[in-house]
């Protein structure tokens, strides 16, 4: 998904270069999964929900 969709249903948490947004655990600040990949930098990124 691109930056934009991912503002549209939520926020891009970009990963500070430990590969943990990529880690199939990964959850978001509020204990949810992400609701998408978001291609970002060399580490990539995750799109959480709002």
């Amino acid at each position: 998904m691109t930056a934009e969709e991912c503002n549209a249903k939520g926020t891009v948490i970009g990963d500070i270069g430990d590969g943990k947004t990529q880690d199939p655990a990964y959850r978001c600040a509020d204990g949810r999964a992400p609701i998408g990949s978001v291609p970002s930098g060399i580490e990539g990124a995750v799109c959480c929900p709002k």
